[in-house]
């Protein structure tokens, strides 16, 4: 039985508690991270987007999931 992205995306927020483009891409072969993360929340999963920038200033999303045991505190 194969596994939609969203299934894999939600399995990976709620176990882990983050996730970023860049992981969602490399692991999961996400291409429109985006939509995947509009329509699980439209499912009911409470994800907090946090925007940030690595150290050569390049600007990211890391999504959380207040849903998850392992979301830092700050976010529920």
């Amino acid at each position: 039985m194969k596994i939609s992205q969203d299934e894999m995306l939600k399995r990976h927020l709620l176990e882990v508690g983050t996730l970023t483009p860049m992981e969602a891409s490399t692991i999961y072969k996400c291409r429109s991270v985006t939509s995947n993360i509009a329509r699980l929340r439209a499912n009911g999963l409470t994800i907090v987007s946090e925007y940030k920038k690595d150290l050569q200033g390049q600007r990211y999303v890391r999504y959380h999931c207040t849903n998850s045991k392992n979301c830092d505190k700050r976010f529920k």
